[in-house]
């Protein structure tokens, strides 16, 4: 029959004209070559194994190029890789590769894509989608009234990619957070420079900057006055108001799709149309935002949606933001307390630490030796009895969740299957199903892409289990950065030089190592077997965990706090600096020492 394929040795002459031949998918991979569709040319051109042999000779001439280039894009090939380990590295590699070469040509025949109607090209303002607190996102019924909050436009700058099954108050914040949370440092920053500023000139602000209370410092074993003060309150206030409305305060604010905003809710005919331009709405997005939580991939419509956006925006570095809504909550959670701490710490501090009497006790009954080992004892009780008792709770419930949602999404993505997604309307799965065959030739392959290349994209913007962003910290002790720089400047106003520079290095201490070692180490006790409940021992899983992260968090600020009182040399100060920076780098990037070790070895040999 004309439709049956022709045994190699009696294969005919002429190919068959706009046929492709199907060839093994591992068959790239074992001819060393990089490009799917220079398989297929060859073997268009005439239908025989040799024009592939004749190929894969070319190919050798350049494999040099080809091996670097193949090294960064897939697993390496060892001697122990088997036919089926070939495969699925071909499969990804060549889905990989089609998401880097989607012509305009094949977007625009490809029906999904296909613009009918512009009008139904819709973005609504980033202050509309929030305003009110957020009113929208609280569930997904629409009216006229927020559909006409929305405009038709030619291009979307941000596609929110959500299930309306996560809670809206994780969403509103994490959204928050990812546009306004930078400028919102910034602000802060700028307040403060220039309050700092003007009291170096003399011209202080007398409602911020007057003394709550006379304090005093040991300075070359004399006891100097200080003052504390609200100078950093201020920027703290920038800080909120910017986080809160910054999208209030821009001239042009950032276009986003918001479904029940941009397609009619009311007309259930106009409401098909936009469900069915879906694929148009992402080909003219520049960003998908993934608000994840753990039902995300479960959800039928969100898997089509990223998909589609992965089909047609792929090969874009950081086009696509991964963004778990947990991250952000932890954030803005540390920021608060570290703000009210902050707040307590300058009010109590004169009457207690630092103090007249407390400091001529210091300088005249404790030697000069035993000090910072007196005055870490003193900041660990306070801080565990005062600060971290309480919320300790949190923290640790938090590096529990944390564990889970990262067992959970690996899970998901390693054991991904678009037959396991939930619909609302089962008439949907067909047409969603449909188009992912025809993007990506089938379902399986989508798959893989998933399992493989998409786990690393998530992967990088969430991290690991054991590993937290670092701007995460950045915001959450922005805080200690503000009091510790005015109490720098407070010090060289009272020429307390000594003073000045310990609390420099306390300042970059507790900013930057101290709860990033703290809540890495949590989430390492989270993650083993740590506080399970043992036979005999009922509270054992709901105290346990907590207390040991009041008890590292307060250990980790105490060793920066008990270096303000200058009783130890600076050079030792900055040594214990640079000792919990290495810490922390080795906590976080545990393979860093492993890279180490591997260089080391290598110059020995």
């Amino acid at each position: 029959m004309a439709n049956e394929p022709v045994p190699n040795e009696h294969m005919a002459d002429e190919p068959v004209p706009n046929e492709r031949v199907l060839l093994p998918d591992c068959l790239p991979t074992q001819l060393g070559v990089d490009d799917e569709d220079d398989i297929f040319m060859a073997a268009d051109s005439s239908c025989s194994i040799c024009n592939v042999a004749s190929l894969h000779s070319r190919q050798v001439r350049n494999v040099d190029s080809h091996r670097s280039a193949s090294n960064n894009s897939r697993e390496s090939i060892t001697d122990t890789t088997t036919p089926a380990d070939l495969c699925r590295l071909s499969r990804t590699s060549m889905c990989s590769d089609r998401q880097s070469r989607v012509s305009s040509l094949q977007i625009d025949a490809d029906p999904s894509f296909e613009l009918h109607e512009p009008e139904f090209i819709r973005a609504v303002g980033l202050a509309a989608a929030l305003r009110m607190a957020g009113k929208h996102w609280r569930d997904n019924s629409g009216s006229d009234l927020t559909f006409n909050l929305s405009r038709p436009c030619t291009s979307i700058d941000v596609f929110f990619s959500h299930s309306w099954r996560s809670r809206w108050w994780l969403k509103v914040l994490a959204i928050l957070y990812y546009f306004n949370g930078t400028s919102a440092c910034a602000a802060a920053l700028v307040v403060h420079v220039i309050l700092l500023s003007l009291a170096f000139a003399e011209h202080d602000v007398p409602w911020i900057s007057g003394g709550v209370a006379s304090a005093v410092v040991l300075e070359a074993g004399q006891v100097m006055p200080v003052s504390f003060n609200f100078r950093y309150v201020p920027a703290c206030l920038a800080f909120f108001m910017v986080f809160f409305f910054k999208q209030l305060m821009t001239v042009r604010s950032p276009t986003c799709f918001l479904d029940k905003m941009c397609i009619n809710q009311t007309d259930v005919v106009k409401k098909d149309k936009g469900v069915r331009q879906l694929g148009a709405l992402l080909r003219y997005s520049e960003h998908m935002m993934v608000l994840w939580q753990p039902e995300y991939l479960t959800r039928l419509w969100c898997v089509f949606e990223l998909a589609a956006f992965t089909y047609l925006h792929g090969h874009k570095q950081g086009s696509l933001v991964f963004y778990p809504l947990k991250l952000p909550l932890l954030a803005m959670c540390l920021c608060m307390f570290h703000f009210a701490a902050s707040f307590g710490l300058t009010i109590l501090s004169p009457l207690t630490l630092h103090s007249e009497w407390h400091m001529n006790w210091v300088s005249n009954c404790v030697h000069p030796s035993l000090r910072y080992v007196y005055l870490w004892a003193v900041y660990f009780v306070i801080c565990f009895a005062g600060l971290y008792c309480i919320p300790a709770f949190c923290l640790w419930r938090f590096c529990k969740l944390h564990i889970e949602d990262g067992d959970t999404i690996y899970s998901q993505l390693v054991d991904f299957k678009v037959s396991r997604t939930q619909c609302f309307l089962e008439e949907d799965r067909e047409y969603v199903t449909s188009c992912i065959r025809r993007w990506f030739d089938s379902t399986g392959r989508f798959e893989d892409y998933v399992q493989q290349e998409l786990r690393k994209i998530v992967l990088q913007h969430r991290g690991e289990n054991l590993r937290l962003p670092f701007s995460l910290f950045v915001v959450g002790s922005l805080s200690h950065l503000l009091i510790g720089t005015n109490f720098v400047v407070d010090c060289l106003l009272a020429g307390a030089n000594m003073s000045a520079a310990s609390t420099a290095i306390v300042t970059v201490f507790i900013t930057f190592c101290s709860d990033s070692l703290a809540l890495h180490l949590t989430l390492r006790l989270a993650a083993s077997d740590f506080g399970y409940r043992q036979p005999g021992f009922f509270a054992s899983s709901i105290i346990v965990g907590p207390l040991a992260t009041a008890c590292l968090f307060s250990a980790a600020n105490a060793t920066g706090l008990a270096m303000l009182i200058p009783c130890i040399p600076l050079w030792t100060a900055a040594c214990i600096l640079l000792l919990f920076t290495g810490a922390n780098l080795l906590v976080t990037n545990p393979e860093l020492l492993s890279k180490c070790f591997t260089r080391a070895k290598r110059g020995l040999v």
